[in-house]
């Protein structure tokens, strides 16, 4: 669950701390931090973009350009 959070919304340790407070398993937390982190950067790699920066792009006038 960290690690698709930290994928989609490119916040590593947020997604590590908040999956840790949910599940009150500290012991995790030294194995999570790095795989959010890489599971980040593998995700940046394959898109630039955020899921924030998105759903921003999408808000925008002419972003959204009809296949018709």
């Amino acid at each position: 669950m960290a690690i698709v959070l930290a994928a989609t919304t490119r916040a590593p340790v947020m997604s590590a701390l908040m999956v840790v407070e949910m599940t009150g398993q500290y012991v995790l937390l030294p194995v999570l931090l790095p795989a959010t982190v890489l599971a980040t950067l593998v995700s940046q790699r394959l898109h630039p973009q955020s899921v924030y920066g998105l759903g921003r792009d999408a808000r925008e006038p002419g972003a959204m350009t009809s296949a018709r």
